[in-house]
């Protein structure tokens, strides 16, 4: 199952895509590691807001 599936399934979706967009680095890794991917969410984290456009959001605030 892929992360965007697994956050579907969770129900989660609009609390991930809100801290996405906020990047809020601790929400993001809180809701990986409810997801059992603790191993992989702080390099899933740093890829994810490295890179936004490429992980399918323009609106990320990197600069609060």
């Amino acid at each position: 199952m892929t992360l965007n599936e697994r956050i579907v399934v969770s129900g989660r979706l609009a609390e991930w895509d809100k801290a996405v967009t906020a990047a809020d680095r601790s929400k993001m890794i809180e809701i990986l590691t409810q997801l059992d991917l603790e191993s992989q969410a702080e390099s899933l984290v740093n890829q994810i807001l490295a890179n936004p456009k490429f992980y399918g959001s323009d609106d990320i605030k990197l600069f609060k």
